[in-house]
């Protein structure tokens, strides 16, 4: 019944139009702005290596792919199509690339980085199909935790009452990713955490590669600053459908900074201090309030402190029903009271108050922030329409990709030292994507700007705008690299390979049509990678010693 009279309450003010914002002044609140290749950004980042072997993780992943058009879990789905690594997995190889980083700094060759995935009734058995079959992708047995979320009953009318599925049943939703703090806390997990002597919970979203750029940088900043809650952020476009990151300060003068949605935060700013509402400042060209990528740390102690409080953890609730008519009785469709993890702030100011410490990150987009979340149909629309990425699988892969070339430029100092050309324009259903060069350089190589300078941007490279290079071994370093074509390059963990006065010629792998006929992985792409020609050397996980890759590609033991 509690839960009927908080709707019946939620739904009288969305029926009256009511300001959630009422008597609050907005402002910029204060962060700090990183960005990659600076030396601020470098010191960040050896700053969060040290935090890192305090650090959790948390993966938010409740709901399927249906708005991509894919019918599994978006944890199974491939970051991209070069060597199809899904993002469960990968998010699992930054984490042990992470840990073996602390095991080397702490000496402690027993260190854990936890990793906790929230699931849905939707998710939760194909999560676990996809662990249990890929051995935990090398994560040890408990280090890996489930915790699964409820659904809620579906409302069908501005009066609360319960909308049925069918004659017997109740139809019901999910209740929103805010119920990761509650179940943190009734898992056990936080206290587990704390008695281990995690300082750190990293948030992340299911399908968004880059953020794993931000994890150090950010760590350090929370640190530096001492924040209780920091969250990871993008520069955004006046008017972008995106939250913004605001300080809002009541008429007493108490203040909170919290997420507002794009939808709000115009009127807010017209009703308030801001007459031109939501606009972009002219040496920027951007908002002055960050976007909210909705990835957060929180300093664990306080956390956990505040999920033990009289809420235990469950945020306030919202309703978003989308009416029929004026009358603003009827719904379109049946609703339900949802919740969000980044409205925890409001839990922090009930029982820490004033001295609850929030703030931001902001990091360049095309290093932290590319999403997989939309179909190809509902990208090209949005693309067309007004010009916003996309945001499908096919624009998040190429961006991953690109994130990679750009790095290795930055690190490398100089366009004669690392000559990565960029790629053609090729449209795939209707959007438009820089198609190359395909670069990975996985987190076992490298986790920081000065590894991958160590690795990569110490030597002379060049690759061409449509070749396709990875590069995946903890000891790979590469002294001179020509590439035309394809080149794959894996090693095992005692391997150490030097790439030297190597220059690789092929016809390489190409991108085409998805066509009819094409795995569903490939169909919400638009497209699918022709692996007929390439240079692959697989060392194999067991080798052991020095290796030299020359000529077009020829090993040499050492």
């Amino acid at each position: 019944m509690a839960y009927i009279h908080k709707a019946r309450d939620l739904l009288r003010a969305a029926v009256a139009q009511e300001n959630p914002f009422e008597g609050m002044t907005p402002s910029v609140p204060d962060g700090q702005t990183l960005t990659y290749g600076s030396s601020e950004f470098a010191a960040a980042e050896e700053k969060g290596l040290r935090e890192a072997a305090h650090a959790t993780f948390v993966v938010v992943a409740g709901g399927l792919g249906e708005r991509l058009g894919y019918g599994g879990i978006k944890l199974a789905l491939p970051v991209e199509s070069t060597t199809s690594t899904t993002y469960l997995e990968f998010y699992a190889s930054y984490i042990l690339a992470l840990q073996a980083r602390a095991r080397h700094r702490t000496g402690d060759a027993s260190l854990l980085l936890p990793l906790a995935i929230m699931t849905s009734d939707d998710t939760d058995s194909q999560t676990r199909g996809l662990l249990e079959r890929n051995n935990n992708f090398g994560m040890q047995d408990g280090q890996v935790t489930i915790i699964k979320q409820d659904k809620v009953p579906a409302l069908q009318d501005s009066e609360a009452r319960l909308a049925p599925a069918d004659t017997y049943t109740l139809d019901t939703k999910p209740h929103g990713h805010g119920d990761v703090h509650h179940l943190l806390l009734r898992s056990g997990l936080t206290a587990q955490w704390l008695a281990a002597g995690k300082k750190w919970v990293f948030f992340l979203q299911d399908t968004n590669a880059l953020v794993v750029n931000s994890v150090l940088p950010a760590l350090a900043v929370s640190a530096t600053h001492g924040y209780d809650m920091n969250s990871i952020c993008i520069p955004r476009k006046a008017g972008e459908a995106s939250g913004a990151i605001t300080k809002l300060t009541t008429r007493n003068g108490d203040s909170i900074i919290i997420n507002v949605e794009y939808n709000q935060l115009d009127p807010l700013l017209r009703a308030t201090t801001y007459p031109d509402g939501d606009t972009n400042d002219q040496s920027t060209g951007c908002s002055p309030f960050p976007g909210n990528a909705n990835n957060i740390v929180m300093y664990l102690p306080n956390y956990h402190r505040v999920l033990q409080g009289e809420a235990q953890g469950v945020v306030e609730e919202f309703v978003n029903p989308k009416f029929k008519d004026s009358s603003r009785t009827a719904f379109t469709k049946p609703t339900r009271l949802e919740c969000m993890m980044q409205d925890f702030p409001k839990l922090l100011a009930k029982e820490i108050g004033g001295k609850a410490r929030v703030g931001f990150t902001s990091f360049e987009k095309w290093l932290s922030f590319s999403p997989a979340k939309n179909s190809l149909e509902a990208g090209a629309k949005a693309f067309a329409a007004t010009g916003v990425p996309p945001a499908t699988a096919s624009s998040a892969e190429m961006d991953f990709y690109r994130a990679h070339l750009l790095k290795i430029r930055a690190v490398s100092g100089s366009r004669a030292a690392a000559n990565l050309l960029d790629g053609p324009i090729s449209s795939f259903a209707d959007i438009p994507l820089e198609t190359g060069p395909r670069i990975i350089v996985t987190p076992a190589v490298a986790v920081t700007s000065k590894e991958l300078h160590d690795r990569v941007g110490k030597g002379r490279i060049s690759v061409t705008g449509t070749s396709t290079l990875v590069l995946d071994g903890a000891g790979i370093s590469v002294e001179s690299l020509d590439l035309d074509g394809t080149f794959i390059l894996r090693a095992g963990p005692r391997a150490r390979v030097t790439v030297r006065d190597a220059k690789v010629r092929n016809a390489g792998w190409c991108l085409a049509p998805a066509g009819p006929d094409a795995a569903e992985e490939e169909g919400i792409r638009g497209f699918r990678v022709i692996k007929d020609n390439g240079v692959v050397v697989d060392l194999g996980m067991d080798a052991e010693g020095d290796f030299l890759v020359t000529g077009n590609g020829e090993v040499v033991k050492q």
